[in-house]
């Protein structure tokens, strides 16, 4: 999961209620004739095919209905298979129930235009003496349409997703102010800008190829990036089995630019010429390049991996010789302080001590783990949260609420000392003792996932503050560590205002032995 960010703007809505407003005009403009009942003999451009076989015309039978139920049907199929299907077997929903729906609506399709083709030329099943052959070029022609909105249909979808996942991205990412997306923004007003200039010269061609050629090669270069060298990767013979996978999605690049642009264009030798060098550039080019800069990437971060390895071991061993004071001496400290306390009468001097010492024995030992009992880290919270306690709780004003979740399975594991330095943050800028202040902590496993949530007030630092310059673990390296330690198997959410600040985690926990 990746860290959330901006929250992002709906499209999918905006796009369903444009293509809504869009189908509603046609069909209103599609009906108006019908509707205004000037006429009975207004244009139908089937009539003269009824008028010449000899056979009775009826406008709302053979020409309105016909392409209404067409239309509406494939507008819902459509619509269906855009907003809900795709994106479902994108998101590896039910993929094989979607797949069985996408299938159904496509036949659905073929069996509409089918029935929609029999009343607008039915003409050829009442005049001609072979009604079968008739029959027949009625189910070939019902075929090449379906076939035709199939294409038609994914050549929308590679737009589409060239739109959601490019163009947005980078205009989103220009905004922020990244100069890397100001970059590729760049590139695609640049195709913009050529695709434009190769129109104005009339070199429909050259304007066929680049308009086709970079988007495909985009998409290309992505989905090789993600998924089929990855793939491929592992193998024995990785770039040859990487070269096997590209060249089916070649192919199919070829042949839907070939029909888009054959199509367009009423001519046979352009559409072919366009799509082959396409598809060309793409295995030849494309391709090859993607797998060199994955390469590439690869070796920068084993690199990167091995320096941030040998930063860490470094790091480490200066934290050990600083902490290398006897500890025994200062448990020992701790424990002359309980009994001291204790005879004393002082309970709550003593129950914080022996809290003391289990939060310091957790820092000597635990600590230095890569992974630890999950319970264990909830019970050095739960510390820390009662020592904070004790120098709150005689302030009225100050709400702390704590929500943990009892008995955490025992075979849950986390790296330590993740969670804590949330709760620092909050008692070091969320409580005054002068103001209204509250901090709510909520903890709960689920499915192997643990939900972690800070919400606490904001204060300004007072200029004295005696924290001023012990800054402890730090936000900044909290974040670090969850990309080092949880790539993927995590989501961390922060928002602050001047106010209130929160912090939403969530993280894919790691289960030893049960």
């Amino acid at each position: 999961m990746k860290e959330a960010g901006l929250k992002r703007i709906n499209g999918a809505a905006i796009e369903l209620w444009t293509i809504t407003a869009v189908f509603i005009i046609s069909l209103m403009t599609f009906l108006a004739p019908a509707i205004s009942g000037a006429d009975g003999n207004w244009y139908a451009p089937n009539r003269q095919d009824f008028e010449v076989a000899n056979v009775g015309f009826n406008y709302y039978q053979n020409y309105v209905l016909p392409f209404l139920v067409r239309a509406c049907y494939l507008f819902f199929a459509f619509s269906l298979l855009n907003f809900r299907v795709v994106p479902r077997i994108i998101r590896n929903e039910e993929k094989s129930r979607q797949y069985w729906l996408a299938a159904s609506l496509v036949l659905g399709a073929f069996a509409v235009i089918l029935l929609s083709q029999f009343y607008l030329k039915q003409y050829l099943v009442i005049a001609p003496p072979n009604k079968a052959a008739a029959f027949v070029q009625l189910v070939q022609e019902s075929f090449l349409l379906t076939f035709q909105m199939a294409l038609f249909f994914i050549a929308y979808l590679m737009v589409r997703y060239f739109c959601a996942w490019v163009l947005l991205p980078f205009l989103r990412n220009w905004w922020a102010g990244n100069t890397i997306s100001r970059e590729k923004l760049l590139l695609v007003v640049l195709w913009a800008i050529v695709g434009f200039f190769l129109l104005t010269i009339h070199a429909p061609e050259l304007f066929f190829l680049w308009f086709f050629g970079l988007p495909n090669a985009v998409l290309l270069y992505n989905y090789s990036f993600g998924t089929l060298i990855p793939a491929a990767y592992a193998r024995k013979r990785p770039f040859l089995s990487y070269m096997v996978r590209v060249l089916p999605l070649c192919i199919f690049a070829f042949a839907l630019v070939a029909f888009v642009v054959v199509n367009i264009l009423d001519d046979e030798d352009d559409g072919f010429g366009v799509a082959l060098v396409n598809a060309l550039i793409q295995f030849l080019v494309v391709a090859p390049a993607a797998w060199t800069m994955f390469k590439r990437q690869i070796k920068g971060k084993e690199e990167l991996y091995a320096l941030k390895k040998e930063l860490g071991t470094s790091a480490a061993n200066l934290d050990l010789l600083r902490s290398q004071i006897n500890p025994h001496f200062l448990f020992n400290a701790l424990n002359t302080i309980y009994g001291t306390a204790l005879q004393e009468g002082a309970e709550r001097t003593a129950e914080a001590s022996q809290m003391l010492g289990d939060m310091m024995r957790f820092m000597l030992h635990e600590n230095m783990q890569e992974k630890i009992a999950l319970v264990r880290d909830v019970d050095y919270l739960n510390n820390y949260i009662s020592l904070q306690k004790l120098r709150t709780q005689s302030s009225p004003d100050i709400n702390i609420q704590v929500d943990i979740q009892p008995g955490i399975m025992p075979h849950l594991q986390v790296a330590p000392m993740l969670l804590i330095p949330f709760i620092e943050n909050a008692f070091k800028h969320g409580i005054s003792l002068r103001e209204p202040s509250y901090i709510k902590v909520s903890l709960e496993v689920k499915e192997n996932s643990l939900y972690f949530d800070v919400y606490n007030s904001k204060h300004p630092r007072p200029l004295h503050d005696p924290e001023q310059y012990h800054g402890g673990i730090g936000l900044a390296n909290v974040r670090q560590r969850l990309q080092l330690l949880y790539p993927g198997k995590h989501e961390l959410l922060i928002r602050e205002n001047a106010r209130d600040f929160f912090v939403h985690l969530v993280i894919e926990l790691a289960g030893g032995k049960k």
